[in-house]
């Protein structure tokens, strides 16, 4: 379900969800996060109505992803329950909005203050290079669907969480990076939070959980990898977009052929007949592509502290409509744990916001 593949996310709900300041944000690299801002950030000078309407599309956007998701993989609806499959489908459709938006920009008088989206371009010499990190990119992606399609909403949010923890872990193994005593908190809070809700759940699936958990591994390390890949691209995360996409496409397709998804998908027929089911995947894809752009917006026209704060409460709405709109039945532990998980996320990026300033 994607949230964006270009530096990716603070939940990474979503499917692409991926995308540069949201990985930043999860990262507690607040002092890159302030410095794309000061570059593009217009807040004070931009109409306050713009900024609630640009919010409210990237809050939207970025639920409608999960939401969508959920609507094709859900048994008793569509229950197409195959997460490879679905993601391979819609990175699809991004790569055909990609290439679509790229030739609006290149046939456009003057660059467009909307669509960052370059000319499509495909280097093998590139792609060799960028391959790598879309193998974690895939990895973070596709467990992440899977362990929607296998899971509620409710736990999804608490298992995309755990990112923020093997973010700290990795940032000190691999770069060597130290952290503060109040963050190392918020990690005890998050733990606390996800056992909590796991302590009683009313339906278990080993399969959400290991691929929650790997999922959420990989887009630690794709947010620690991607500044080394980006060097190949001249630190333009829009055309990594393009070949994240692309070569996506390449690495999922045998996936979904080893892993028998195509073939037992194929005995759908009857779903696969249905235009109301094709509506759904394709205006998913959109979706998918879409949460760039909102994302774009959301960051050239916010503030760092802004953006977060959204990205906080469309995690917190995420988790609170969906036992409304599925159905779910959530126990007082689990609603108990994604509480505390929401509340030690938060504090994380206030922590890490407020270490930024006091570097300035």
């Amino acid at each position: 379900m994607r949230e964006n593949p270009n530096r990716n996310s603070i939940d990474n709900d979503d499917f692409y969800n991926d995308i540069e300041e949201q990985e930043l944000i999860e990262r507690g690299d607040y002092e890159d996060l302030n410095k794309n801002h000061s570059q593009n950030s217009t807040e004070k000078a931009t109409n306050s109505f713009t900024v609630a309407l640009v919010i409210l599309f990237f809050g939207i956007i970025s639920i409608s992803v999960v939401y969508l998701n959920k609507l094709i993989t859900k048994p008793g609806l569509y229950g197409f329950e195959y997460p490879f499959t679905v993601t391979l489908f819609q990175f699809f459709v991004a790569l055909v909005l990609i290439f679509v938006f790229g030739e609006l920009n290149k046939r456009a008088t003057q660059k467009s203050s909307w669509n960052p989206i370059p000319p499509f371009e495909f280097k093998l010499s590139i792609a060799k290079k960028v391959a790598p990190l879309t193998l974690i990119y895939v990895g973070m992606i596709g467990l992440s669907n899977y362990c929607l399609t296998y899971s509620d909403i409710t736990y999804y949010q608490v298992a995309k969480s755990l990112t923020i923890i093997f973010t700290i872990f990795f940032t000190y193994l691999i770069l060597n990076k130290s952290h503060s005593g109040p963050v190392i908190l918020t990690c005890i809070i998050i733990i606390i939070g996800y056992i909590l809700g796991n302590l009683k759940k009313n339906e278990f699936s080993l399969g959400a959980l290991v691929s929650g958990l790997v999922s959420s591994i990989f887009t630690a390390l794709y947010g620690i990898y991607i500044k080394k890949t980006l060097k190949h691209l001249n630190d333009d995360e829009w055309t990594l977009l393009i070949y994240n996409t692309t070569i996506a496409i390449f690495i999922l397709f045998p996936i979904c052929l080893i892993t028998g998804e195509f073939y037992t998908a194929w005995t759908k027929y009857q779903l696969l007949s249905d235009f109301g089911f094709w509506m759904l995947m394709i205006i998913a894809g959109v979706a998918g592509f879409l949460i760039n752009i909102a994302v774009f917006l959301a960051v050239k026209l916010t503030s760092p502290l802004t953006f977060t704060v959204a990205g906080t409460a469309k995690a917190g709405i995420q988790a609170a409509l969906a036992p409304l709109i599925f159905s779910e039945k959530v126990s007082f532990m689990e609603g108990l744990g994604i509480t505390i998980v929401l509340a030690g996320s938060s504090f994380y990026s206030y922590i890490k916001y407020k270490e930024s300033n006091q570097k300035k």
